[in-house]
């Protein structure tokens, strides 16, 4: 058996040794999605302190999906 994804398929599955050096695990990637869409402003705002900025963030969401104003 090889480690071939099958002809056609969307996804393709990383070799032994990249998914053993991973940081995230698949259990750990469901864990922090889930927090991101429970509370996006408390997840992006704790992952963006992970990032040096030359000034930091001020805001954590700052998006407008008015009609014919939309800024994201």
């Amino acid at each position: 058996m090889t480690n071939q994804p099958e002809t056609g398929a969307s996804t393709y599955p990383p070799s032994a040794d990249f998914a053993a050096n991973a940081h995230v695990d698949a259990a750990k990637y469901e864990e922090m999605y889930a927090a991101s869409i429970k509370d996006p402003e408390a997840f992006w705002g704790k992952e963006g302190k992970r990032v040096d900025w030359i000034k930091p963030y001020s805001k954590v969401k700052d998006v407008d999906y008015t009609y014919g104003n939309v800024s994201i």
